[in-house]
């Protein structure tokens, strides 16, 4: 996102155009003006608090206020409902109709085919930097914009995943694990080779709790078992000592060097195993990240090149390698698609279905209910940072995940 952290919400919407007076900032019609979008778009931030204190769907709700700001008869949103929760997304597509219908231009750039023909007048589909398909949106259909973006038929997206041998020992156990408000009294299991759910609203404790299992932040309550040692708490060197891997929320933030190379980042976490008194050996490490690179199907010009220069699919893939070198034991995916092209998607789904079938227990949180019921044996569903229900696969659905989600009974609210 381009935000400022460290300026307020007011600052980072006028940013680049704020009015003056006399050399002076006029902030009181910036307010009024702020409070006029804000009102417009159904939008209410807090004006005067920082943006680093704010979460990713409030900064996406900064950079729509920033657009709308100045009236604007041609308005380009590139995955803007990426980092939004369902309620959300719905409310920036309502709010793209009305900005359509008073005759402002909309050009909206997203991965998420069902939104697109919902608020569509026409739907344009580009594949390897080339113009496919064009035309009306009430002609298309998500399986006719899936053949144009991958250039094949699809029958079935999603593989059934093998199921989870009865006898596989528990390689991740979390009882009662919580931090503040935001994780509260949570309970996870992961067997080897099983692919566990964790489905939920934006805000619901998801991101969270995967941060608490990997160490990255301390839990206040409960203990994490990892194989056959228990933990109050835990650091991340020690997670990944027993084989713990995460692929965090935000590639950008949390998980690669954008400055630099494909290799450098993929070697990040073994740096140790290509190391010989106290130096990295260079051709074993090369060697080890182009095998991996290969695996993961990594499309770049070259290890050398800039892990910035990659597509958003390939940056991904490049986590994926980084912690396969590593061959973990449980792999933690937080929202691995998001941001990729419909390839790249099903690319990474065969890796984490791999994974599973070599042994390795999979944790896969996403925001996708179909990328959750596609791929994993069990679904926990999260609200107000706890576990509230638990679908196995077969035994439910996409309707009953959400409702959970929502806090709500396929019959009426809970």
């Amino acid at each position: 996102l381009a935000i400022v952290p460290t300026r307020s919400v007011l600052d980072n919407v006028f940013c680049g155009s704020m009015p003056a007076r006399f050399g002076f900032l006029n902030r009181e019609k910036m307010r009024r003006r702020f409070e006029e979008v804000s009102q417009y778009a159904g939008i209410q931030l807090p004006s005067e608090k920082w943006l680093r204190f704010l979460s990713l769907a409030q900064r996406e709700h900064v950079e729509i206020l920033r657009a709308l700001i100045h009236r604007p008869r041609l308005i380009v949103l590139d995955e803007p409902t990426a980092v939004l929760g369902k309620e959300e997304s719905d409310h920036l597509l309502d709010l793209l109709r009305l900005l359509a219908r008073e005759g402002t231009a909309v050009v909206f750039v997203s991965h998420y085919l069902d939104e697109v023909l919902s608020v569509a007048d026409v739907v344009s589909v580009m594949r390897d930097g080339h113009l496919v398909s064009s035309g009306p949106a009430r002609e298309q259909t998500v399986p006719s914009l899936i053949r144009s973006m991958v250039g094949r038929d699809i029958e079935q997206f999603y593989q059934d995943p093998v199921p989870v041998k009865s006898d596989a020992p528990v390689v991740l156990h979390a009882v009662g694990l919580g931090r503040g408000s935001a994780v509260n009294d949570v309970d996870i299991t992961v067997h080897a080779g099983e692919i566990v759910g964790l489905a939920g609203l934006v805000g619901a404790g998801r991101s969270e709790c995967a941060r608490l299992l990997f160490g990255a932040d301390r839990n206040d309550r409960g203990t994490i078992e990892i194989g056959l040692r228990q933990f109050r708490h835990l650091h991340p060197q020690t997670a990944m000592r027993l084989g713990v891997a995460l692929v965090p929320e935000s590639r950008r933030d949390d998980g690669l060097l954008m400055m630099r190379s494909v290799r450098e980042n993929i070697g990040l976490a073994s740096l140790r195993q290509h190391s010989r008194f106290g130096f990295i050996r260079r051709r074993a490490e090369r060697e080890a990240a182009r095998e991996v690179a290969a695996q993961c199907d990594i499309r770049m010009p070259g290890l050398g090149s800039p892990v910035r220069q990659l597509s958003g699919g390939n940056q991904q893939k490049a986590l994926f390698a980084r912690w396969m070198l590593r061959q973990p034991k449980v792999f933690i995916a937080d929202e691995p698609t998001r941001g990729v092209d419909i390839g790249a998607k099903a690319q990474i789904h065969e890796l984490i279905l791999q994974m599973a079938r070599d042994g390795i227990g999979v944790l896969l949180i996403s925001s996708e209910v179909e990328e959750i019921v596609g791929l994993a044996h069990r679904v926990l569903v999260m609200r107000h940072g706890k576990i509230v229900d638990e679908v196995v696969r077969g035994e439910g659905n996409r309707e009953r995940i959400i409702a959970s989600a929502f806090g709500a009974t396929l019959d009426g609210v809970a």
